[in-house]
């Protein structure tokens, strides 16, 4: 009997240890786990603290060719600026603008805004004026031209110019 007990003493404290052992291994475990993911997150982080001089870099490359574009489609359509554009190529062609009419815009993922037009010179003198429109640093389109006799030797063009605007 007392075989029993010596038994049952030894082995009712490794009873109760054993679950107390098992939950143990399991938190450490879990901490282990949760230490080789942090270890992986601080080697992304030292990975792209490496790669910042070359994010900075690319970000400046980036917001230079975003200026340059900005020319070429700015935030707002500037009708008077294009007028003023249109008016300055007209005088250096020898071409008189005698109408400008911007029309109402139509927005989307840009703005459109279409201007009819109406300029009278002779035919070499709105040649100029036509290069001198492409020539400009915003996107002018010329559409639905039609050319019509006026005076002697002069030429009236009708066209519908259109500019375009990406918002902000």
């Amino acid at each position: 009997m007392r075989f029993f007990a010596v038994l049952a003493a030894l082995i009712v404290p490794l009873a109760a240890y054993f679950p107390v052992y098992q939950d143990r291994e399991a938190t450490i475990e879990s901490a282990d786990k949760e230490i080789r993911e942090l270890d992986m997150h601080i080697e992304q982080a030292r990975a792209a603290e490496k790669k910042l001089p070359q994010f900075r870099a690319e970000f400046q490359l980036l917001n230079n060719e975003v200026t340059k574009l900005r020319r070429i489609l700015p935030p707002d359509p500037a009708v008077n600026e294009i007028r003023d554009v249109i008016e300055k190529a007209a005088d250096t062609s020898a071409v008189r603008v005698e109408r400008f009419q911007p029309r109402k815009t139509s927005r989307a993922d840009y703005v459109e805004a279409p201007i009819d037009t109406e300029a009278v010179g002779n035919l070499d003198a709105l040649a100029s004026f036509f290069d001198a429109v492409r020539n400009k640093s915003r996107i002018i389109n010329v559409s639905d031209l039609t050319l019509q006799r006026a005076d002697a030797g002069l030429w009236r063009a009708k066209f519908l110019m259109t500019t375009f605007a990406l918002p902000d």
